[in-house]
Formats: structure tokens, C-alpha cells, sequence
């Protein structure tokens, strides 16, 4: 049967694939037309990064910690619920990874990932999802310190070839692009005078006092310009508020760091199917690319390598929505995991619900209430 289609009939059917795989795609790229299909734009995309070894700093730099906030998903541009899921799983799993490339260095201190942007850290890294899948990946990084100041503003690019595929174990295919952010922040670091990195770990105390108890803290800081935060005066070294401070900071490194085991079991479980997707993905972005060409060329009309054609893109459709399906079923289970954080402070035992943004946001509060009934208690 298959043999006798006709050309008109093979191509309908290699569109119709197409248009319902660029749908599943959630507007990674447009719908399209059988006279002028076209991919996604690409006139704002840096080039991709080369190769890229990561820097280290020399011996002797400040130790200074980081904090990665998952990355923004941008699933406003994502059509189904599926891919909203997979976007958010992905938002979490890339900013793990820059993570630990930022760890891999040696040049920081601690550097942990981090629900929502918070002054519990020196520097903060943002990064937003442009553009994802097994051919080019595209973020844009933001990252600024305790200050105001703000370190790098870029958006990163890396397209990769068929023989990254498939994944080892443990890696990423876009290493390069990571390392080439690592080394940037690095880069930034050295470019600040000295004494306004050795001030960034207090000036972060100070901010994160000020923002538990604003009437308390506050005057310590000032508006040195627009935007920028110095410090006004020192506090004591004996300072005792300080002392609870710094008690409060390690009750909310505690809910990052539960968070944290739930984020490397997440990665532990949906690493490997993520590769295959990837893969998958990366697979069907070049038949497209491929498609893209005959169509202009008007070879799709053509009878011979219609059905072929047909059935390779079949299977690369069928490939990609088995490998999204099996990561939409684990990212709802990883949604489920963390509705329910329990933290356990050594004298009370905490359960928080809801999304992981509401749940920082409210230990945050109980924080700051805790914080403000010691100061009560004590009269300061």
C-alpha cells in the first residue's frame, strides 16, 4: 500500500508530522508551511562558544561563596503542559550544572543553587533558558554582587555535532558553554579592585540583617549611587545580634542545602532519560534543517525519497515524544517530591508545602519571626 502514495500524499504526511512535532516543541520553533518552512530565528544568537578549558584563579583568592538561582524556564513561550514541566525540570538540572562546573574550578568558596535570589550569598548568578535542545542551547547570565555591582551581563551559545551524542555518564555535551560562564565570572573577579571583593561577605551579612529586620539593620547600609549598597558603619565584633544573624543564615543554608539532596536525586533520576532526549531532540532539529532545505529547493515534490523521507521523520517524531514522555512522568513525580520540605533545626521540626519558590519564601518569614522574638526576649 505504502508504495503507491503518491508524492502530493508523501508530503502531506512528512508536514503533517512536522507541524504536530514543532507543537509538541512548545514554540521552540514555528509552525510549518509546505512552500517556506523556516527555523528558529537566530539573528540575536552569539556565535557558539569553541572549545573552552576551565580557568583556575591563583592560589590565595578570596574563597568567595556563590549562590546559582534556578534558572529562569521561560515557559511563557511553552504551549503544553508537558513541556512547561520538562522547561522547569530543565531550569533546575542546568543551573545544578553550572553549579558544579563552578565548584569544579576550585575557585570559590561554597557555591550552592538556590530557590530565589537571596542575600544569604556574596554573588549571585541568574540565568534564563533562551533556547534548548539537542543542538544549541541558549542562556542569558546575570550575575551580581552583594553591592549592586553588577559582574556580567552576556548570553551564551553553544551548538553541538552528532558526535557528542551519545552522553558518558556524569557529563553534559555543553561543557564548553559552561566553563566558558565559569570563567567569565571569574574573569569579572579579578577585574575588582581588592578591597571591594574583600568587603562583599560583610556587606552580604549586613544586607541579609537588614533584610530579616529592616528597622534594626538598615542604618548599617547606604545608597552610595543609584542601585549600589556600601557599608555605613561596623558593628561591633561582640555583637551579640550578629552572633543570632549569623545563627538565622544557618537555618536557611539548612533549607537550601535539604532542597539541594532533593535537586541530586532529581538529577540522579532523570539525567540519563534528559541525554536520550537531548539525542533525540538533536536528531529531529537536523532533519528539520534538512527539510527545511529540500522544501526550498522543491525536492519534496519529487517521488523518489518521499516515503523514505516520510518514515524518517516519523521515527525521529515517534523517538522524541517516548523520550518526553518518559521525562514529563518523571518531572511531575519530582514536582510532587518537593510540594513537602520537612527541615528539622535540631529543636523544632518544620513541614513546608507548596512550590519551591512559596516554600523559601515562607521559611524565610518564619526566619525573620524567629529572629524577631529572640530580639524581643532579649531586648536585643
Amino acid at each position: 500500500m505504502h508504495s503507491r502514495l503518491s508524492a502530493s500524499a508523501s508530503r502531506a504526511l512528512v508536514v503533517g508530522f512536522l507541524v504536530s512535532f514543532l507543537a509538541a516543541c512548545g514554540g521552540a520553533r514555528p509552525a510549518v508551511t509546505e512552500t517556506a518552512p523556516s527555523a528558529v530565528s537566530t539573528v540575536s544568537w552569539p556565535a557558539s562558544v569553541p572549545d573552552t578549558s576551565l580557568f583556575t584563579a591563583p592560589q590565595g583568592y578570596p574563597a568567595i561563596e556563590l549562590g546559582v538561582v534556578i534558572f529562569d524556564p521561560a515557559t511563557a513561550t511553552v504551549s503544553d503542559e508537558a513541556h512547561v514541566a520538562l522547561r522547569e525540570v530543565e531550569a533546575r538540572l542546568l543551573a545544578s550544572t553550572l553549579r558544579d562546573t563552578l565548584t569544579a574550578s576550585g575557585n570559590w568558596g561554597a557555591v550552592r543553587v538556590l530557590p530565589a535570589a537571596s542575600p544569604i550569598v556574596p554573588v549571585i548568578l541568574s540565568g534564563q533558558i533562551l533556547h534548548s535542545d539537542g543542538r544549541d542551547l541558549v542562556v542569558a547570565i546575570d550575575v551580581q554582587d552583594a553591592s549592586g555591582e553588577v559582574w556580567l551581563q552576556r548570553t551564551y551559545r553553544q551548538q553541538v555535532g552528532a558526535s557528542v551524542y551519545p552522553e558518558p555518564a556524569g557529563t553534559t555535551a555543553f561543557h564548553d558553554l559552561f566553563n566558558a560562564i565559569a570563567n567569565d565570572v571569574l574573569a569579572a573577579a579579578k577585574g575588582l579592585p581588592d578591597s571591594a571583593t574583600a568587603r562583599l561577605p560583610l556587606l552580604s551579612e549586613l544586607r541579609y540583617a537588614a533584610d530579616l529586620l529592616p528597622e534594626a539593620f538598615g542604618a548599617y547600609l547606604e545608597e552610595s549611587a543609584p542601585g549600589m549598597l556600601a557599608i555605613a558603619r561596623l558593628p561591633a565584633t561582640s555583637d551579640p545580634m550578629f552572633a543570632r544573624i549569623n545563627r538565622i543564615r544557618n537555618q536557611e543554608y539548612l533549607f537550601v542545602d535539604t532542597v539541594d539532596e532533593q535537586f541530586l536525586d532529581m538529577r540522579q533520576r532523570l539525567s540519563p532519560v534528559y541525554s536520550l532526549w537531548r539525542q533525540a531532540t538533536f536528531e529531529q532539529a537536523a532533519y528539520f534543517d534538512s527539510y527545511r532545505d529540500r522544501a526550498g529547493q522543491r525536492e519534496l515534490s519529487a517521488p523518489k525519497g518521499s516515503f523514505a523521507a516520510m518514515q524518517q521523520v516519523y521515527a525521529t517524531y515517534r523517538s522524541v515524544r517516548v523520550q518526553e514522555q518518559d521525562l514529563f512522568e518523571l518531572a511531575l513525580g519530582f514536582g510532587n517530591e518537593v510540594e513537602d520540605t520537612v527541615v528539622d533545626t535540631g529543636d523544632r521540626v518544620f513541614r513546608l508545602t507548596g512550590t519551591l519558590d512559596s516554600q523559601y519564601e515562607e521559611w524565610r518569614r518564619i526566619l525573620a519571626q524567629i529572629f524577631a522574638l529572640e530580639m524581643g526576649a532579649t531586648g536585643g
